[in-house]
């Protein structure tokens, strides 16, 4: 070549490159071993992702601010999709709550359940809650999730709305 030798022996080359090597391993596997039960994902949904549970129910949508029920005189029901993105956990999830406005100038009540589903569709747990008629305008309702059933699974949540209320968001935290 130019006549210089080579001033830097192989060893001090490969021992540089292994310990690289080494560091590179031992970050990625602390990131891959860290358990998932230390992480939570929070996830809100618009009220507009709910959908009528039929077409006849379709007169009564109204997507201000959520799902609005206008019709003064008949409940509008809905089913609401909630998406996990951790589908490789067993845990499911930790906590689920709806947000609602309910109107002051109805007896009507509000009602949501919650469902875990199985890989088939089935039922596997639930958890329901009705606001009475005495608690109107802007309610957060949470779900009681039993640890052993309902954490696990697909989930859905299926709504009755009384006249002149919406559903605003729902909420949902996974593991």
């Amino acid at each position: 070549m130019n006549g210089k030798l080579d001033t830097y022996p192989m060893a001090a080359r490969t021992g540089s490159l292994t310990s690289a090597f080494l560091a590179i391993v031992t970050i990625v596997t602390t990131i891959l071993a860290a358990p998932d039960a230390v992480a939570t994902d929070r996830k809100n949904f618009h009220g507009t992702t709910c959908q009528p549970y039929s077409a006849s129910n379709g007169s009564y949508l109204n997507y201000a601010s959520g799902i609005y029920n206008s019709s003064g005189n008949s409940y509008l029901y809905v089913t609401c999709p909630l998406v996990r993105d951790n589908v490789m956990s067993s845990n499911g999830i930790s906590s689920a709550s709806v947000t609602v406005s309910q109107s002051p100038s109805t007896n009507y009540r509000f009602t949501c359940t919650l469902y875990s589903k199985n890989l088939y569709g089935n039922t596997v747990d639930y958890s329901s809650r009705t606001l009475s008629h005495y608690e109107t305008g802007y309610r957060r309702v949470y779900f009681d999730l039993d640890e052993s059933t309902i954490r696990t699974g697909t989930y859905v949540l299926y709504c009755r709305i009384p006249p002149y209320s919406r559903i605003n968001y729902i909420s949902l935290v996974e593991y």
